[in-house]
């Protein structure tokens, strides 16, 4: 299941770039400014899905930030590793970086980043298999993201309620969530949570049969991750492919999620 926090809207800057304007902050011994670009290259690292590359900078942007006793900058740095750990299958890491991230946000009265840490929190107990206390956190995103006007934020908590409800056999209501954050994302223009809908929606479909409809929400999911670079990109397409291929579409089984 892909996890989003603080998701993409556009190409993040060439890796080159980045790199630069670590040695250029280097040089001149900002090292808010250095901590800060480490931790925007752990997110290109991310975006391309080379994770643990990504966690080798998030972890030197944290041990800047530490040393110079920016907050903001452990925060979002513990939050990333949080998303990085899930990704790749450490639960329990996870959910230790992320509830640290959750409390210096909290600290700090960023509700914004407390909501984007929440809804991390929320897909980690997902991920062990803990559906109604995942409900129970997004929820709680879901409402913090409307009392604080962020309706990027709202649909990402609305993707990752829909992601409990398919997984606990609602795939109804799971489609409702979905289509909802579709039409938020829409309005936002945000193309990460768009595609995570349309992934959504296109598993939900084909669980209901409806064969069709999910290979036209795979195909809109392909054309929004392909903009961002992202690694599903390639999933998908994969999946698109054997469909084609064999002439008839995968079992609900192997769809990507």
């Amino acid at each position: 299941m892909p996890i989003r926090l603080w998701a993409a809207t556009s190409k993040p800057p060439a890796l080159p770039s980045l790199q630069q304007a670590v040695a250029i902050f280097r040089d001149v011994d900002d090292r808010l400014g250095e901590a800060r670009t480490l931790s925007n290259l752990g997110l290109a690292r991310r975006r391309q899905g080379r994770y643990q590359e990504a966690a080798s900078y998030y972890q030197q942007s944290l041990d800047l930030s530490r040393e110079i006793c920016d907050l903001g900058g452990q925060a979002l740095a513990l939050a990333r590793l949080g998303v990085i750990n899930l990704q790749l299958g450490r639960h329990e890491h996870a959910a230790g970086y992320l509830q640290h991230a959750l409390a210096l946000f909290h600290e700090m009265g960023n509700a914004s980043g407390e909501a984007a840490t929440l809804t991390g929190l929320g897909e980690v107990h997902l991920g062990l298999g803990l559906p109604e206390q995942a409900a129970g956190i997004l929820k709680q995103t879901l409402a913090l993201s409307r009392e604080i006007g962020d309706p990027n934020k709202e649909a990402a908590a609305l993707n990752g309620l829909g992601d409990v409800l398919f997984r606990t056999g609602d795939a109804d209501r799971a489609r409702a969530h979905y289509a909802t954050a579709l039409r938020l994302a829409s309005k936002t223009g945000s193309p990460e949570h768009q595609a995570r809908a349309h992934s959504g929606l296109a598993a939900a479909c084909q669980t209901d049969g409806d064969s069709r409809q999910a290979r036209y929400h795979w195909q809109e999911a392909l054309a929004r991750y392909a903009v961002i670079g992202a690694p599903e990109t390639d999933e998908i397409r994969e999946w698109l492919a054997k469909a084609d291929g064999n002439g008839h579409e995968p079992t609900e089984d192997s769809v990507p999620r």
